[in-house]
Formats: structure tokens, sequence, C-alpha cells
């Protein structure tokens, strides 16, 4: 090898060593405390990016659910309304009965039974039909999305004078409201 050739590398290599010495010690060295901090940075922010597309990838999710949970409320709501509403139900009973057929005698309210979670009010009535036409009365009352829980049915045939038969019967009808607090009783008047 040509002795030119030889000092010319060594000489590119001394180049090459000084450079990478000085950039070292006049920049490098000088910015490692602030690429250390960069570099955390950097790490923390991927880390709390990652995060936030974990969630937003939830949210969508979440808010499906409470859609359907919205829409389970609101049918909860109308099953167990936030008041007893009597002309309502008093409105519905009677009408169920006249779209079935039957025909109220008496409808007597008794005292609402009102508790922390849940109230009630119920109606002893007495009512005119055929079992045909309660069977009618009683599966309206049981559709409707209020709740309407029937109890003490009475059943009593009547012959009529051309020998059909019809039937006279008493039942309870209770109905559910949201409760108000405190448990107490409220006195109702006769229809």
């Amino acid at each position: 090898m040509d002795r030119s050739l030889i000092r010319n590398i060594i000489i590119a290599v001394v180049i090459i060593v000084g450079i990478g010495f000085l950039y070292w010690k006049f920049d490098y060295s000088k910015n490692a405390g602030k690429i250390s901090t960069l570099n955390t940075e950097y790490n923390k922010l991927n880390t709390q990016v990652a995060e936030a597309r974990r969630v937003a990838a939830r949210m969508q999710e979440t808010i499906e659910k409470l859609k359907i949970l919205e829409a389970t409320l609101k049918i909860a709501n109308k099953m167990l309304p936030d008041s007893q509403n009597f002309e309502l139900i008093i409105d519905t009973i009677t009408i169920l009965s006249e779209r079935s057929g039957i025909k109220i005698k008496k409808m007597t309210p008794l005292p609402a039974s009102i508790g922390a979670e849940s109230s009630s009010r119920s109606f002893n009535i007495s009512i005119f039909g055929s079992y045909n036409t309660l069977a009618m009365y009683l599966t309206a009352l049981g559709n409707q999305t209020r709740i309407f829980k029937i109890r003490d049915l009475k059943i009593k045939p009547i012959k009529s004078d051309e020998g059909d038969f019809s039937i006279e019967s008493q039942l309870t009808i209770t109905t559910f409201f949201q409760g108000t607090g405190t448990k107490t009783t409220k006195k109702g008047g006769e229809k």
C-alpha cells in the first residue's frame, strides 16, 4: 500500500473521531439531560394517548349501554309512575270495563299505602258481566303498561229468567307508584 493512502486514511479517521468527540463534548453532553427529560415525557404522553384510545373505544360501547338503560328506565317509569294519579287510575279501570263489556256496580278506593321505595293504591270493585267479559277485563288490566294486581277475586253465578248465566264479581285491584319516603297511609273516598 502506498504511504500517502495510509496517511490519508489515518487523517480521515482522526478527523472523524475528533468531530465525534467535539459533538459529544459540546452538543450532546449539554443536551443529554434535555433528551432524557424529553424521552421520559414522550413515554408518559404515549401512555396517556394509549389510555385515551382505550377509553374512546369503550365510550361508544358505554353510550350504547346508556341508551338501553334509558329505554329501560322509561318503561319502568310507565310501570311504576312517580305519582299515583288517582283520576288516571279510575279512568283506566272504567274504560277497560266498558271495552270488555263489564258493568261496574261499585268502586271503593282503599287507603293508599305509602312506602319509601314503592307505594300502592287499591280499589274494591263490584262488577257484573259474563265469564267471557270478566276474562277479557282481567286480560286488559294485565296488558296495561302500568302494573295492576288483582286479588281477592270472588265470582257468584247469577241465572237470569231466560236461563242465561251471568256473574257478579268482587275483586280488589291494586296499582303501584313510586314511594315518597316515610311509610304512612291516606284515606280515599268512594265513587
